[in-house]
Order: structure tokens, then sequence, then C-alpha cells
């Protein structure tokens, strides 16, 4: 996807950026999650799956969900000769293992960071304790911006 941007009439060595993070690769801020508490799809409404048993893997899969998955489901066979599982809502989903949420416990990464979106954003970058400092960094580079805009810099 791509962003449509105003170029700002400053150079980018003349801007600040401020972020408070979570990044989605840090394993500290992220910890997996029930398909409840993601609101999963597969949990809130159900789903089926739809095998042809006479594939090798397939056949596999209906013997797992049959005799190990610990679903509800029904099992019906589509005019085709295909195994239609129906599970029903409220049960974990087959992805229950790719959910994940932000951990609330662990703070966010804050930060100020020389420059803007059109350099390198590792120029600079300073790395706050928390939010009170971030805060007073930011605060304090406001003050700055509208004291030069009031002089007309």
């Amino acid at each position: 996807m791509s962003v449509n941007r105003i170029t700002p009439a400053l150079p980018p060595t003349s801007m600040q950026t401020f972020a408070v993070q979570a990044p989605l690769t840090s394993k500290r801020h992220w910890r997996k999650a029930t398909c409840h508490e993601v609101n999963c799809r597969h949990w809130r409404e159900g789903w089926a799956t739809v095998l042809d048993e006479s594939i090798t893997k397939q056949h596999g899969v209906a013997q797992y969900i049959r005799n190990f998955s610990g679903r509800r489901f029904r099992e019906t066979r589509a005019d085709d000769g295909r195994t239609l599982f129906t599970f029903a809502a409220g049960q974990t989903c087959f992805n229950s293992d790719s959910h994940t949420m932000r951990d609330q416990d662990v703070p966010p990464i804050y930060l100020a960071r020389g420059g803007d979106w059109r350099i390198d954003r590792d120029v600079r970058t300073t790395v706050h304790s928390g939010p009170d400092p971030w805060l007073d960094h930011l605060h304090s580079n406001l003050e700055r911006v509208v004291s030069r805009l009031e002089i007309g810099e």
C-alpha cells in the first residue's frame, strides 16, 4: 500500500519524529492469545471443513478431527462424496496457535527520532524510560516549534 504524503517545506534534518511502539516482531510486547480473546471469527461463528478422504493426507486430517481434535462437530457427506465437518461456535479453531495480542503488562517503547519519514529512522534515536520523559521531550519540542512560528521563522 502506498502512502500519499505532502513533502514538508523543511528539510528532514529539521524534523523530529515521536513514536510509541510495540513492534510486531517483539516477543516481549506480544503474547499468545485464545480464540475468545481475539474474537476469532471461527470461535464466534463456527466453521466448516470439507475433506476428500480419497486423498491420503486429507483422510489423515479427517481421522485427526474424529479421534483426537477434541472439538464438537457434525459430520455429513456431500453429494460428491467429500466429508463435511461442521464445527459449532465457541470452541478453539485450528489456527489458534497463530493468535496473538498485545501484552498490556509490558510497556511500549517511547522513541524520539531525528528526522522524518524521508531519512533513515535510526539516526539520532532517543529511547525514553517511560511516558513522562517522552512527553516532556515532545512538549519542549512543540514549544520550540510554536516559538519559531510566532517570530515568523
